[in-house]
Order: structure tokens, then C-alpha cells, then sequence
């Protein structure tokens, strides 16, 4: 029992059964998601003012971490494939709506002018002609959507052999057998891989018109498993829980209070998503110019967002000990695909012919990147950026499994005591920073994005 593909027996599936139900888990709520994201887009493009409520509503969902939810879920979906692919459905529908309707925004107005000329109407003209041009976008969004999940997918194992392939990391920490992270981790990243070239194969089918490229230490202490949340007894009355949780003084002052907690967790974001953004808008920024290297960059990008953030913490701990940078290297490693991906299909899907105008014109490629393809470009490049950082910031919470601050903390003690007071209060104030960090990235956005290119 001790080879790399020797899968307990306590998981009663074999390694390629285990593949399978990884695959899923992780495929069937991004499908959900995106046929919900298709309506839900479209309305927000007709009616701008549905939008930003929308993106609020569905980066709350987004941002409150998975173990939370569980808390909430179980009690009535049970210990189920169900209970883990509720939430990634909603994490999918999040990053699907803005990547559709920036995809679809991004329409040339005389495109849509002449469509409705020649008689398209609201619904005709979103499935034939805004559509098929945001692919490009639509793709971008898919494929993150895909990595996330295909990485999420390993939480599972908390509620009981619901992870697939994450199963194998509660079994190596059973049986002593860090060779079962391994494989967890390394499948899961060729997993991603796999799904994400297929993505790009589509892409490619389906825009035939787009430019393919120009010729010519110490031992950490070990940490205890986290336990696993219960099933049965009288649904969680979350209300109450906020209510109580709020209302208590005591989480008010102190070192453990939450405005102490909220400043680690905003230092722990600010740092990884400034890090992330360093790496990952430069090489987007150049390889979506040049198309030289952006397929290969992008598979590495999804590979490391599928690493699962919690294996990740755990093996890097078991390295180079406890402390901040067990956290912020899967914390970073989760931010920038996010940002590198949608930064490259941003460049690569603005319009040609300016860039080619410009070109002639005798402008340096510099001036190029950083005057026409950039300002088109933005919008979705902050997208990325926006989507990045409620990652992080609903997944910052890990610091608290290595001993440090930040909401976390809330949460993993919560679980620990069985206090489900602490678990969804601190699931609130992650889903209340998200919604700050949204509103942030919305006065950017109105602040730096062009006009003209803001009213498509």
C-alpha cells in the first residue's frame, strides 16, 4: 500500500475512479453557471443599472468561504456531491457574469447599429452578433472558471470522502503517507491543464478571424486536521448567528477583535494581490501584445491556480515552517492566473484595425501597447484584477490554519469549538470585505477607464 497509485481502501474508488468524480464535481457546476450566467448577462447589458447589483449580490456568495458554506448546506443537502457543487456553481456564476457582459459590452457600436437594421431584435442580436464576438472574453472567464473549480473541488474532503482526489490529502495526513498529497496535487494540476487546452482548442475554432501571433528549515508544529463539519440536527439559523455574533462586545476589542482581525487580513491581500499583479500583468500585458509564448504561460497559469490552496499551505509549511510565507505563496500562486489570463485575452481581442493603423502611423510597439491595445483593453484587464482579489480575499483565510491572523481566524477556531456563532460571523465579514473590495475596483474602473470605451 505504500506506491504512488495504492489508493486506500477507505475511499472505495480506484485512482482513475477518482478522476472521474473530481471531473464531476468540478465540470457540472461550471456548466450550471454559465447557463445561468447567459440570461443574467444579457439583462445586465440591457439594463445597466441591474448590473452592479448583480455583481454584488453574486460576489457576496463568492466571497464567503466554502467551509462556511458547508455549515449552512449540509443541514440540508446532506454529507453529498450536492453540498460541494452548490457553492462551486455560485463561484462559476460570478466569474462568468462580468467576463460576458464586458465580453459583450466590447462590441463595436456599428456592429450592433447595423445588426439592428437589419431587423435583429434584443435576443437575436445577443445570440448572433454580441455573442459570438465576446468568445474571446467569455473563454477567459471559462477558463478560470474551469481552474478554480477543478482546485475547489478538494474541500470536499472535510465533509467526508466528498473531495475526490482530495481525499487523498486527509488520507496522507491519516496514514502518514505525503506521497497521496502528491498525487492529489500533481493530478489536480495536469487535470487543469488538460481542461484548459481544450478551451483554448475552442477558442481557437470558434475565432477564426483573431491574430494567432506575428511571424517572423524548522518543522512546522503539526497541525491538526481540520474536523469535519456534522451533518443532521436543526438547520443553522444564520440570522441569529450574525446577530449574536455582532452584538457581542467581546469581538470588538482586543487582539482578537475584528478590527485587529480585519487589518491582518487586508495586509495579507494587499500583499499577495500587489505580488501577483507585479508577475502577472507584465507577462500578460506582453505576451497578449506580441502573442509569442501566451498559450504556453496560460497552461502554467491554470496548472498553478488548480494546485489546491489548503494542500499547497500544508506541503510548503512542512518545508519551511510556520509563518507568512507558507500563505502567501498559495495565496499568489491563486491570484495570478486570474490576472495573467484575462490581461492576455484582454490585448488579444482588441480590434486589429486601430493597432494596425497605428503601426503604420510608425508608432513603437511600446507606445502601441500603452496607447491603443491598453485603454481598449482595461476594462477587462480590471476584471481580472477584481476577480483576483475576492479570491484572495475569501481565501486568506487559510493564514489562520498556520497560526496566523486575519477573519480566518474566526472560522478555523469557530470549527474547532463547534461555535458556528464565530464560523458565519467571520464568513460575513469576508463576504463584507469582498463587497468593499468591489466597490473599490468600481471608482477605479470609473475613474481610469475611457468614456468612450465605458459606455459599450
Amino acid at each position: 500500500m505504500n506506491g504512488f497509485f495504492d489508493i486506500p481502501s477507505d475511499l472505495d474508488n480506484t485512482y482513475f475512479g477518482l478522476i472521474g468524480l473530481h471531473l464531476r464535481e468540478a465540470l457540472l457546476p461550471v456548466l450550471a453557471g454559465l447557463l445561468a450566467a447567459l440570461p443574467v448577462a444579457q439583462l445586465c447589458v440591457r439594463f445597466r443599472w441591474l448590473y452592479p447589483p448583480v455583481l454584488g449580490v453574486t460576489t457576496v456568495f463568492y466571497a464567503i468561504p466554502s467551509l462556511a458554506v458547508f455549515v449552512v448546506l449540509i443541514d440540508y443537502t446532506g454529507q453529498t456531491e450536492l453540498t460541494v457543487m452548490i457553492p462551486l456553481a455560485v463561484y462559476s456564476l460570478v466569474v462568468l457574469v462580468p467576463a460576458i457582459v464586458d465580453g459583450v459590452r466590447s462590441v463595436p457600436e456599428e456592429t450592433l447599429a447595423a445588426s439592428t437594421a437589419m431587423g435583429f431584435g434584443p435576443v437575436r442580436r445577443y445570440l448572433q452578433v454580441q455573442l459570438p464576438i465576446a468568445v474571446p472574453a467569455i473563454l477567459a472567464g471559462l477558463r478560470v472558471a474551469v481552474s478554480a473549480s477543478i482546485s475547489l473541488v478538494s474541500v470536499g474532503a472535510l465533509i467526508g470522502n466528498q473531495g475526490a482526489l482530495g481525499n487523498l490529502l486527509a488520507d496522507a495526513q491519516k496514514y502518514g503517507r505525503p506521497e497521496l498529497a502528491v498525487n492529489s496535487v500533481l493530478t489536480t494540476a495536469v487535470l487543469a491543464i488538460l481542461c484548459d487546452a481544450v478551451l483554448v482548442l475552442l477558442r481557437n475554432l470558434l475565432t477564426p478571424w483573431m491574430p494567432r501571433g506575428r511571424s517572423g528549515g524548522r518543522r512546522p508544529k503539526k497541525a491538526a486536521a481540520l474536523p469535519r463539519v456534522p451533518g443532521g440536527g436543526r438547520p443553522v439559523n444564520v440570522l441569529n448567528f450574525v446577530n449574536a455574533f455582532f452584538s457581542d462586545s467581546a469581538h470588538w476589542h482586543g487582539y482578537d477583535g475584528i478590527p485587529q482581525r480585519l487589518l491582518e487580513h487586508v495586509q495579507y491581500t494587499l500583499l499577495a494581490l500587489g505580488i501577483a499583479a507585479a508577475i502577472g500583468l507584465p507577462v500578460g500585458l506582453l505576451t497578449g501584445h506580441t502573442g509569442r509564448g501566451g498559450n504556453a504561460v496560460a497552461f502554467v497559469a491554470t496548472a498553478a491556480r488548480a494546485l489546491p490552496s489548503f494542500g499547497l499551505l500544508v506541503l510548503i509549511a512542512v518545508v519551511v515552517g510556520i509563518g507568512l510565507l507558507p500563505v502567501m505563496i498559495p495565496l499568489v500562486v491563486l491570484a495570478i492566473p486570474p490576472i495573467l489570463v484575462t490581461t492576455y485575452e484582454a490585448v488579444r481581442s482588441v480590434d486589429p484595425a486601430p493597432v494596425d493603423a497605428a503601426r503604420g502611423m510608425g508608432m513603437h510597439e511600446s507606445s502601441i501597447l500603452f496607447r491603443v491595445e491598453l485603454p481598449v483593453a482595461l476594462p477587462l484587464v480590471l476584471s481580472g484584477l477584481r476577480s483576483a482579489a475576492v479570491q484572495v480575499v475569501s481565501t486568506a483565510t487559510i493564514a489562520a490554519y498556520v497560526s496566523l491572523g486575519g477573519i480566518g481566524r474566526y472560522i478555523i477556531d469557530g470549527l474547532y469549538q463547534r461555535n458556528y456563532e464565530k464560523v458565519v460571523g467571520g464568513a460575513t465579514l469576508v463576504a463584507l470585505l469582498a463587497l468593499v473590495t468591489l466597490a473599490a475596483f468600481w471608482a477605479v474602473g470609473r475613474l481610469a477607464v475611457s468614456p468612450g470605451v465605458r459606455r459599450r
